[in-house]
């Protein structure tokens, strides 16, 4: 499933952002689609680098800039692919 599926399932209501409480949800829906999907991609790039690479082989999981560095990159990939990206 890509991530516009993703966005549209939790805005329809039939998936959740499993992260977030009852009222939190509610929240970042009514914010709309972009809000939804910038939260999709950060966790789904969170857990890729996190899973990825070292798993098991006992190394620490990356740094927090690690991170959040590949989250930037995927945000942006993600909103030029959707024509919000404003350079």
């Amino acid at each position: 499933m890509n991530i516009d599926e993703h966005i549209n399932n939790i805005l329809n209501g039939t998936e959740d952002i499993p992260k977030f409480n009852q009222p939190e949800h509610a929240g970042v829906c009514s914010a709309g689609p972009l809000l939804v999907g910038a939260i999709l991609v950060c966790d789904f790039t969170r857990k890729s680098i996190e899973s990825g690479g070292n798993a098991g082989k006992g190394e620490t999981t990356p740094a927090n800039w690690e991170i959040d560095e590949a989250q930037e990159k995927a945000i942006q990939v993600w909103a030029e692919q959707n024509g919000v990206w404003i350079a």
